[in-house]
């Protein structure tokens, strides 16, 4: 695959069409191109260099705007929209398998056996086994098994076994399991489990579990789980969770948990929670109001208020306050 590509970006997504369409793109995900205020979406190319031997280098690949006016976000910080488009272009060329060789290997061990197989190769392994997969390979391995694949690869793991897969690639373990995947991927471990996923990755855990994603990356953890994203990323905590995200991140945690994010972020916590955002961020504490019988939302913005930055902050007779502040009134 070496030819130009086409992404539209939303302030907070990537979007993609074989196509190569910007306008088939926008409608193809429903997207709202234009605004009251302005543009919605950015358009974009990226062209693979002039030397085709470079085209597996993605970093050689030219970066084009291809509309003239911007909305806000665009403006604001333009390095951001490339930063982002980039890793969309290695998403896409990790799944699409675009440098895919033709060349592979097949291993498959038994009950306590151990398979390894070559670059762009398939290993199988039973029960407690360990499988082994090069680059752009698939490793799967039985209950209790380890399984590595490399980049841009596929492991996957039984119950309580552990999956790593390289950059592009995608890790899946159960339960109890821990997966990790690099740079792009994904990474989704089952209950008690841990999530770790690279820039612009994705990890999930379930019930009780933590995942982990780097930055641009999204975090998802269960109940009672902790879900941590880097800069840009989004974290989302179930019931009692705590979720942290980076600068311009957003995190969402459960009823009674514990939001945090970066500057220019937004904090949102349930029933009981705490709330804590960077400066001109936001805060949102959704509380019970019994006089009306029903849910409402405390919104706050830091640096207005008396909101103060890196504060935590809690709902008290349906005003924000802060948390050490109310534990006397």
């Amino acid at each position: 695959m070496c030819q130009f590509t086409s992404f539209v970006l939303t302030i907070d997504r990537e979007f993609w069409d074989p196509s190569e369409s910007h306008e088939t793109i926008i409608e193809h995900h429903g997207l709202h191109a234009d605004g009251a205020h302005g543009p919605n979406v950015l358009r974009v190319e990226i062209t693979p260099p002039d030397d085709t031997s470079l085209c597996e280098d993605l970093s050689a690949w030219r970066y084009h705007v291809d509309q003239d006016a911007l909305p806000e976000w665009a403006v604001c910080d333009p390095g951001r929209c490339e930063e982002r488009a980039r890793a969309a272009l290695a998403r896409r060329a990790a799944a699409d398998r675009w440098f895919a060789r033709v060349d592979s290997q097949q291993a498959t061990a038994g009950y306590r056996g151990t398979a390894t197989a070559g670059n762009y190769g398939t290993a199988t392994a039973g029960n407690r086994g360990t499988a082994t997969a090069g680059d752009r390979g698939t490793a799967t391995a039985g209950d209790c098994g380890t399984a590595t694949a490399g980049n841009r690869g596929t492991a996957t793991a039984g119950d309580c076994g552990t999956a790593t897969a390289g950059s592009g690639g995608t890790a899946t373990a159960g339960s109890g399991g821990t997966a990790t995947a690099g740079d792009c991927g994904t990474a989704t471990a089952g209950y008690h489990g841990t999530a770790a996923a690279g820039s612009s990755g994705t990890a999930t855990a379930g019930s009780g579990g933590m995942a982990t994603a780097g930055d641009c990356g999204t975090a998802t953890a269960g109940n009672y789980g902790t879900a941590t994203a880097g800069s840009g990323g989004t974290a989302t905590a179930g019931n009692r969770g705590t979720a942290t995200a980076g600068d311009r991140g957003t995190a969402t945690a459960g009823s009674g948990g514990t939001a945090t994010a970066g500057n220019r972020g937004t904090a949102t916590a349930g029933d009981r929670g705490t709330a804590t955002a960077g400066s001109s961020g936001e805060i949102r504490i959704r509380y019970w109001d019994s006089s009306s019988v029903r849910c409402r939302v405390a919104v706050g913005y830091v640096g207005e208020g008396g909101i103060e930055p890196d504060a935590a902050y809690v709902v008290v007779d349906g005003q924000l306050a802060k948390q050490e502040d109310s534990h006397g009134s």
